[in-house]
């Protein structure tokens, strides 16, 4: 039975050193893969150190182009919005003198320029819904004010015409009650 236990051992200590061998060698190759992927660990992280650094740099710049952009588009709005007022303005202004003239049909078409293409232009801008409302407002007075006149001026002409048909009338029959000239 000693000489079972023996063989045994033996076997076992065999085994166990063939084991230990492929034991040992396959722990120096793991080992080695450990130490690879440290060194691949610290040079991703390195690499990610740095496109973190030029991305946090480039994402800044990205949104420092988006607030200028933002800002120029802003500004290109209240540039539209202060020339649409003012052309808006020239046209009330032209308007006036036309009216201040008499001349009622130039003072009519400056309304109806200012009701159908101002008044919408710039009612769209933020703002400037003051400036429509009272162009609005002074246009349909200006309007209505021009069109008083212009009834006002038919009506003299028409008494004017009146008067003279009269004269006129008058001797025209004397002439022909005359004998004729």
């Amino acid at each position: 039975l000693e000489w079972v236990r023996r063989e045994k051992a033996a076997a076992v200590e065999r085994i166990c050193g063939v084991h230990h061998a492929s034991f040992t060698r396959a722990m120096r190759e793991l080992d080695g893969v450990r130490d690879g992927m440290r060194r691949l660990g610290g040079a991703a992280r390195a690499q990610d150190d740095a496109v973190a650094r030029a991305g946090g740099a480039l994402l800044r710049s990205m949104d420092e182009f988006e607030r200028a952009a933002a800002e120029e588009r802003s500004t290109d709005e209240a540039v539209d919005a202060v020339r649409a007022c003012a052309d808006a303005v020239r046209c009330a202004a032209s308007c006036d003198e036309a009216m201040a003239r008499g001349d009622l049909l130039r003072a009519v078409r400056r309304c109806d320029e200012i009701e159908t293409t101002h008044v919408p232009k710039i009612s769209k801008y933020r703002g400037a819904s003051s400036l429509a409302d009272f162009l609005r407002t002074g246009s349909r007075r200006s309007r209505l004010k021009a069109e008083r006149l212009a009834q006002r001026a038919a009506r003299d002409w028409l008494v004017a015409a009146r008067d003279v048909a009269a004269a006129f009338g008058a001797a025209a029959i004397a002439r022909e009650a005359g004998g004729g000239g």
